[in-house]
């Protein structure tokens, strides 16, 4: 044992190095962002050992560097019998064990904890984890190593090789593409957790406030960690998708060799691997609500971490571990409230397919789901009293309620929402009902149930069906291992082909990455400050710039209009060069006097907007983006995707709450 903890603590001294030695190259690889405007900004072999070798090793190092207190200590406690489980179990600790430390430090320091000070607290709270699991080991007692379990280096190189893999293939996309709103929005959240260890905005900045709630917050933490280390920039509220996306395939394949005596082998592990690229390209470029671009950020970072986090918990109930469903359960429902519902339906599916019914971590979880929903009720109350914004309310029962109002049953396109981005063949895995165990069945009619949830609403988003893109693919690879070695070779042989459909199917039509609110944002100044301390007021400040460029959900964007984020402008205006010019606009204190050679255009109690240049201006309304974002197969109606029955004329809507069909194109 103590030879083998040697061989553990030099591996990942190893792995921790490029983080170690050189966090800013993703600074460096962010700072090559002019070449987005190129022709073709994905192949830039001038600067690709930085961009796509250097720059992902020190990314997946961060990660792993943030992981390693947790990753210690579930080997400690005996959670790693395997590398997907001891990547869940560890990635489940870390949130907890350095979150909040750090929280506890910044508050005392009355300071943001980064770079090398939050490094060395990732390698003490390491250190610490370590140390007991040498005193375990000197005990003798035993402990589960995950590189003994079958398969082992194949599974690790996996969990590490998909993440850097996704971060070398899409290197533009996490370092240079423009943020959109939602991608802001999560940044600026997660930067907000350095400031006062929550990730809830106050009423004042009323764009932001609704969200993250407490049952959403938990994105903001993998996020923060990063902009601790790797410093404030866009990878950094990116770089946790690959996290979720490399805890998603270790679930799946923690799944698939539950209880069975033939685990997967290595040949259908890394088509377990790649059967997730077409949700990558799915959520990387069409899972948005914005008319030019999907951002990583949000959602696919967000949903990507709860559905692995969802998946952990039902491996927990299906190996009986009550403490371990709670656990996992927990986090689920701070990471999005969809996880009440997967777990009732996943609840009521095993009511029916499955004997005996594991009582113990049902009731664990149920017990975590009742004071989730006391705490919920508590938590705006004693966050006031601690001087704290309360919650955001996006995710309320009464908006989530909103959405069976309007109906539809006809548009039979949003089927492929949920094949496609699975790879095709393992959403059929349903039609091999009597072939699958009791846990998949309970897996693909969950997957598919959820997905009819939302396909009857009228308006949705393509990010609503992730749970139904990935809930089929468990089941699949849970029952592979079942087959005949000449059914084996033909489901592999039809895997791949559909794989590379699925694939094909999700590129997105134009390759140009989005650049707009760099473009706009580079030409704004603040002269009242107050951003680099998240003061309120520099956030209020920025929504002045609306006065002159709308928001993207405009109804005047994208055809008459450009339209974007004040946050999004606000972001790259912190980042322009001080050689960029005179500004177009300029904001400042509401006292301010005139600005030299600048109109005054709107004032509040927040600041003043001025404007230096009408031709500026009215160029950035005229900037145009390939639109809509994303594969021709994800495309909906902006009306289906920002709510606006009047402008829907693709299918009928059904009005619950009036009783009657709309007529098309009117909403009336």
């Amino acid at each position: 044992m103590t030879r083998e903890l040697r061989r553990l603590v030099l591996a990942l001294g190893v792995a921790l190095l490029p983080a170690l030695v050189d966090p800013g190259a993703a600074a460096r690889a962010a700072a090559l962002h002019p070449m987005a405007g190129s022709a073709f900004p994905w192949f830039v072999p001038a600067h690709g050992l930085l961009l796509y070798l250097w720059a992902p090793a020190v990314v997946v190092s961060s990660l792993l560097l943030c992981l390693a207190p947790g990753l210690l200590l579930a080997l400690a406690l005996g959670q790693a019998r395997d590398p997907g489980r001891w990547l869940l179990w560890g990635l489940a600790w870390t949130m907890p064990v350095l979150s909040l430390p750090a929280a506890a430090l910044e508050a005392a320091a009355g300071a943001p904890l980064r770079g090398g000070r939050f490094a060395a607290l990732c390698l003490l709270l390491g250190g610490a984890a370590a140390a007991l699991l040498v005193t375990r080991a000197r005990r003798r007692q035993p402990l589960p190593l995950p590189w003994q379990a079958p398969h082992a280096g194949t599974t690790m190189a996996l969990l590490l090789g998909l993440p850097f893999l996704v971060l070398s293939a899409l290197a533009p996309k996490f370092h240079w593409e423009s943020f959109n709103g939602d991608g802001v929005h999560a940044y600026e959240s997660a930067r907000l957790v350095l400031h006062q260890g929550l990730p809830f905005w106050p009423a004042e900045v009323p764009d932001l406030a609704s969200f993250p709630g407490l049952t959403s917050m938990l994105f903001a933490y993998p996020a923060s960690w990063l902009i601790r280390l790797l410093g404030e920039l866009e990878v950094a509220a990116r770089a946790p998708f690959v996290l979720g996306l490399g805890a998603l395939l270790a679930a799946i394949l923690a799944l698939a060799d539950q209880g069975r005596a033939h685990p997967l082998g290595r040949g259908e592990r890394l088509l377990a691997a790649a059967g997730l690229l077409p949700l990558v390209l799915a959520l990387a470029f069409s899972a948005t609500y914005h008319p030019y671009a999907a951002d990583l950020a949000m959602p696919a970072a967000q949903d990507t971490l709860f559905m692995a986090l969802f998946l952990a918990f039902i491996l927990s109930v299906e190996e009986g571990r009550a403490r371990s469903a709670a656990g996992m359960l927990a986090l689920a429902l701070l990471a999005l409230p969809s996880a009440s519902l997967l777990a009732g339906l996943w609840l009521a599916a095993l009511l029916a397919w499955k004997r005996p019914l594991p009582a113990r971590p049902l009731l664990a979880a149920a017990g975590v789901w009742l004071g989730l929903a006391l705490l919920l009720a508590a938590a705006p109350g004693a966050l006031g009293l601690l001087g704290l914004p309360a919650p955001g309310g996006e995710y309320g029962l009464s908006g989530l309620a909103s959405r069976f109002r309007y109906l539809q049953f006809s548009d039979l396109g949003r089927v492929a929402f949920w094949v496609i981005p699975s790879g095709i063949l393992p959403a059929l895995t349903i039609l091999a009902w009597r072939r699958l165990d009791g846990t998949a069945r309970a897996l693909c009619a969950v997957g598919w149930a959820y997905g009819l949830l939302f396909y009857v609403q009228a308006f949705i988003s393509l990010h609503h069906f992730i749970p139904a893109m990935i809930l089929p693919l468990a089941a699949f690879w849970r029952t592979f291992p079942g087959a005949s070695s000449r059914r084996r070779w033909g489901l592999r042989a039809g895997l791949a082909v559909c794989l590379l459909a699925a694939c094909w199917l999700s590129l997105p039509a134009s390759g140009r990455l989005y650049t707009a609110s760099r473009t706009v944002g580079s030409t704004v100044e603040d002269r009242a400050g107050g951003y680099d301390r998240m003061e309120m007021a520099a956030f209020q400040r920025s929504l002045l710039l609306l006065a002159l460029l709308p928001y993207d959900f405009d109804p005047r964007v994208p055809a008459g209009s450009y339209g974007g984020n004040p946050h999004a402008w606000r972001f790259y205006a912190e980042r322009a060069p001080a050689t960029a010019g005179s500004p177009v606009y300029i904001l400042t204190g509401p006292e301010a006097g005139a600005s030299m050679e600048a109109e005054r255009v709107v004032s509040d109690a927040a600041g003043t907007l001025w404007l230096r240049s009408r031709q500026a201006w009215q160029e950035h309304l005229a900037l145009r983006h390939p639109t809509p974002a994303g594969a021709p197969a994800y495309i909906l109606p902006r009306g289906v995707l920002l709510r606006r029955p009047d402008e829907v004329d693709s299918f009928r809507i059904f009005d619950l709450k009036q009783g009657r069909w709309l007529d098309a194109a009117s909403g009336s």
